[in-house]
């Protein structure tokens, strides 16, 4: 994300150099008492045109998503991904399970990535149960590291939703050995109320569009879940 930080930076650093210029220009005419009607207009017409070239040009960013993948080029992140986290000793006890699932998608706002996503608890007996959510409130992209800080829902020990929770997470994305977007990973996510240490996570992306689409029934889920994270045991 930082090269679309950067491009943006530019067309606004553009955008105020000859924003000054034309004041200056205005200024002048003004202080000469000369008038320069068609200067005059093509100044005041010249600002409005920067403006709704820096206008469009971040609207654009914000709603193409495939201007943003071929802006961002092997920093692209958004998408669809399905991690595993360690639960904690306590949850996973009460809950009869290791680990639990979260399927969940980056987005750019505008301003900064969004990790949106639900927590899963999938059970031997292949039932899948929700078990949270949570939405980033602010994060940092940088050399293939997020780092986000995020407010969730989350089902305590006592299985009872505990809402307004804070948390802050960080993912060391891996790229192909062929180069390209990231395809998987690694790191933790700490939560007040989950105790002591921070859970590791370890997720891949989801591209498989047959795949995508299931997803949206439970059915899907299931079957996104346990193909995703199998392929992530053998190190495919």
């Amino acid at each position: 994300m930082k090269r679309l930080e950067q491009i943006i930076a530019v067309i606004k650093s553009i955008g105020a150099v000859a924003l000054a210029y034309c004041a200056v220009f205005l200024k002048e005419v003004v202080a000469m008492n000369h008038v320069v009607t068609f200067y005059s207009v093509a100044a005041v017409v010249s600002i409005l045109l920067i403006h709704l070239l820096d206008h469009l040009l971040h609207s654009a960013f914000k709603h193409s998503k495939k201007l943003r993948r071929m802006v961002i080029g092997d920093d692209f992140i958004e998408g669809c991904w399905i991690d595993r986290v360690d639960l904690p000793r306590l949850h996973a006890e009460k809950l009869s399970a290791p680990c639990g699932y979260a399927i969940l998608t980056i987005t750019w706002n505008g301003d900064f990535l969004v990790s949106r996503g639900v927590n899963y608890i999938l059970y031997p007996d292949g039932s899948l149960v929700e078990h949270g959510n949570w939405h980033s409130k602010a994060s940092m992209f940088h050399e293939a590291q997020l780092v986000h800080v995020y407010e969730a829902e989350i089902i305590g020990p006592d299985k009872k939703p505990i809402a307004g929770v804070v948390g802050h997470g960080k993912y060391n994305f891996q790229t192909p050995p062929d180069g390209g977007a990231p395809f998987e990973y690694t790191g933790y996510t700490y939560y007040q109320a989950g105790g002591d240490k921070p859970l590791r996570i370890k997720g891949r992306r989801v591209v498989d569009r047959d795949i995508l689409c299931d997803m949206k029934e439970k059915p899907g889920k299931i079957k996104a879940i346990r193909s995703v994270w199998q392929s992530i045991n053998m190190g495919e």
